[in-house]
């Protein structure tokens, strides 16, 4: 059996018994609904238990959900440190931390239709603020995306195939349009990234966090989507002067 189906294998009975197994033990029964976030859709080669899944990520009613809204970080930071540590905590982290966007607006856009907050990813929010409580000198935000495996992301990507890491840097001055699935397979993320699909590569980095919808980013031609780099975090670490891109 190769690697690949092996920890397919291992992750199929890992979701049945320590994962739907508990549940249903807790539920005393059969498992009407669940709610799971924090994980990537890749369930289309035969995990039964998750074939029935809906994704809601991108559904406007559940947006706040995928993430900490400006009103959430203000009442944590607030909670959790000093008031004269308050201000420039939030300032810090709106810029490196904020940003992402996973529901978008009809296409086209209703003028008339609010915008959806940008969101934070709580774990940079709990890292940052766990060093600072623990009296930790600042640490520089590639140690704390080091701390969330972003890095470790980011080498998916490489010099070379249908997306590579000039893609990423060209983000810092424009956008790019690609299709966000909403069901993976283990097969496909495990591929070379010079033989992986466009849209795979990209609807991965999306739901790991390095790139995120823009504001006004609509249904495209073909279903694409327009995204970006969300932050201040994303944008250094896949800048030219950074080594993070393949190599970290």
């Amino acid at each position: 059996m190769s690697e690949s189906k092996q920890a397919f294998s291992l992750l199929a009975d890992l979701l049945k018994s320590q994962f739907f197994g508990m549940i249903k033990q807790a539920c005393g029964g059969s498992v009407a609904k669940y709610w799971v976030t924090g994980v990537l859709p890749a369930f289309r080669d035969g995990i039964s238990p998750l074939l029935a899944t809906r994704v809601i990520s991108f559904d406007k009613e559940y947006h706040s959900i995928c993430g900490f809204t400006q009103e959430d970080v203000s009442a944590i930071v607030k909670r959790a440190l000093p008031e004269t540590d308050v201000t420039p905590t939030l300032h810090y982290l709106k810029y490196w931390y904020n940003g992402y966007k996973f529901s978008f607006p009809g296409y086209p856009r209703d003028p008339e239709d609010p915008e959806d907050p940008t969101l934070y990813n709580p774990q940079h929010v709990f890292v940052h603020l766990r060093n600072a409580i623990n009296g930790v000198e600042l640490p520089s935000y590639a140690i704390e995306a080091n701390a969330v495996h972003t890095t470790a992301v980011l080498s998916a990507v490489g010099e070379t195939g249908p997306v590579t890491i000039h893609d990423l840097i060209g983000m810092l001055y424009t956008s790019a349009q690609a299709k966000i699935l909403t069901e993976l397979s283990f097969a496909e993320l495990t591929r070379e990234h010079e033989t992986r699909q466009k849209d795979v590569t990209w609807s991965f980095l999306f739901y790991l966090g390095l790139v995120t919808f823009t504001r006004y980013s609509g249904v495209g031609e073909g279903g694409t989507h327009t995204l970006h780099t969300p932050n201040g975090s994303m944008r250094h670490l896949v800048s030219p002067e950074m080594s993070c891109l393949g190599r970290c």
